[in-house]
């Protein structure tokens, strides 16, 4: 049970689970705990004016019982926690996916659902198919306004940036509640257009990326935005460049490199746009041993946002048919490790170290602190692989990582 209150109304034996800024640069060592002194109260309160808390985690008179979704029975406090379910379990949640999931092919998902998903008392999850049916027609809505975004920009206008922002809040708390649903919905919703596939695929992946690191809802959010608006600058590049099948020189190179500026210039224009999200989005081609674009930063001259957005967005390129080169298979073992193997018509011949920084040992640590605490596992799907695995079938062409411009 979670609910926000102000750092004034703590009690001792209450959870902690979210704060109100980032957790990293607050001296609250695990992300997501007990307050059990007063001076953990003090801090809090010096810290933060609002927490979210978690009833369900908190003690004593703080506790308050999980709410049961539909259809749950409530769980025996000693009984055994259930590891696996049996095989015929597992062959009729087979069963009801594939028939959800061939229900939504070629089907546009126009009415929403007015109640959200309720979290299982079990894994703290939405169930798959009611999270894959409230938030299909969210990512319908996302691919529509970035179609609307693009015959905007075409036609001199500006992003609706408000709109943007309220859609990635949406698919945001979606992932919270369940990350394997919108990873699926990337996939049954795909529209084969890439532009818009790629930008679904970008920010839905950084978004679990972010939060299977232990990152905070805020910034999760952040990061999905960015990794949904980072290629709109792409609109005033020139078609017959980006559908290009053999290899460009280096006037070509550099037009697709405009975009970075071309995409800040577009959402500058929007008055107070987050500048962090602004700094993720100029950086997403910049590379950790300086061979990036357009500034050529280096080492941690590049925050992690940025350098997570450019993983992502460099593993979403791979595993997807372009026109100048097949996909990467991300079932394969070894992952987009695998991707030297295949050749890249545009980038014969120039090979390019692995573009990888792991996270601090404090940083992974507390990531794994606030995965313990919720139960959680790694991931399935790709954003994990991608975290795990270095992209080095991305080739080095003139300082850019030219696979994925």
């Amino acid at each position: 049970m979670l609910n926000t209150i102000p750092t004034r109304d703590l009690k001792i034996g209450m959870f902690v689970a979210d704060l109100d800024r980032p957790w990293l640069g607050t001296p609250f060592l695990i992300q997501g705990f007990l307050i059990e002194d007063e001076a953990q109260l003090a801090a809090l309160q010096a810290w933060c004016q609002n927490v979210m808390i978690d009833r369900s985690l908190s003690v004593g008179e703080q506790y308050r019982a999980p709410v049961v979704d539909d259809g749950d029975s409530p769980r025996d406090v000693n009984a055994s926690p259930r590891i696996h379910p049996s095989e015929p379990e597992c062959r009729v949640e087979a069963e009801r996916f594939l028939k959800i999931a061939r229900s939504f092919k070629g089907r546009i998902h126009t009415q929403r659902h007015p109640i959200v998903p309720r979290l299982s008392p079990v894994d703290g999850r939405s169930p798959l198919d009611s999270e894959l049916r409230y938030s299909a027609p969210i990512v319908d809505d996302v691919y529509r306004a970035l179609r609307e975004t693009q015959r905007a920009i075409e036609a001199g206008g500006s992003v609706d940036v408000d709109r943007v922002e309220g859609l990635v809040g949406e698919m945001a708390a979606g992932v919270e509640r369940n990350p394997d649903a919108l990873m699926w919905l990337t996939r049954l919703k795909r529209a084969d257009q890439y532009t818009y596939d790629h930008a679904v695929n970008a920010s839905v992946h950084l978004m679990v990326f972010a939060r299977f690191v232990g990152m905070d809802a805020n910034l999760v959010r952040k990061l999905g935005l960015a990794g949904l608006l980072q290629d709109i600058g792409k609109v005033q590049i020139d078609y017959e460049i980006l559908a290009k099948a053999g290899p460009l020189d280096e006037r070509e190179f550099e037009h697709v490199r405009e975009h970075v500026a071309h995409t800040l210039a577009m959402l500058n224009r929007r008055e107070g746009f987050d500048p962090e999200v602004l700094s993720i989005i100029a950086a997403h081609h910049e590379r950790f041993d300086g061979t990036g674009y357009p500034r050529g930063l280096k080492g941690k001259g590049i925050s992690l946002g940025a350098e997570m957005a450019g993983l992502v967005d460099t593993y979403c390129a791979m595993t997807r048919d372009r026109v100048y080169c097949a996909a990467v298979s991300s079932q394969r073992d070894g992952g987009v490790e695998s991707a030297t193997q295949h050749p890249l018509p545009r980038c014969a011949d120039r090979p390019v170290p692995a573009v990888h920084r792991t996270l601090s040992d404090r940083d992974a640590g507390r990531a794994q602190l606030r995965r313990d605490c919720r139960g959680d596992s790694a991931e399935p799907g790709a954003a994990p692989a991608a975290a795990r695995s270095r992209p080095a079938g991305a080739r080095q062409v003139g300082g850019a990582l030219r696979a994925y411009p």
